[in-house]
């Protein structure tokens, strides 16, 4: 995963770059009844053909499948040699540029 934030990093530059999450703060239950319900679901999706292309694999990415995910990946950025400044644009203030240039408030 990092690995392609770097990848990212080089090739758009730190001030294009920035990560979200659709997932929630809480870890992916990775219990064997939670994968069992998991593969079910999917299956289900699958024969009803409403399933996503590549729909499967549980939405988590391994060593990140934990409520401070973002320290993790923040450690890891810096750990590479990524300055505070940069962490800090890819973590969200990159978004909050981008959002504060080209949303404008109506009154």
């Amino acid at each position: 995963y990092v690995a392609h934030l770097a990848h990212a990093l080089r090739v758009c530059g730190v001030d294009h770059v920035g990560i979200g999450s659709d997932a929630g703060l809480a870890p992916f239950d990775t219990s064997p009844s939670n994968l069992r319900d998991w593969d079910a679901q999917i299956a289900k999706r699958k024969a009803l053909g409403v399933s996503a292309p590549g729909e499967g694999a549980p939405p988590f990415v391994i060593g990140l499948n934990r409520p401070d995910r973002y320290a993790v990946i923040a450690d890891e950025l810096k750990r590479r040699g990524y300055k505070a400044a940069t962490v800090d644009k890819v973590l969200g203030a990159n978004f909050t540029r981008v959002f504060a240039d080209t949303w404008v408030i109506k009154t």
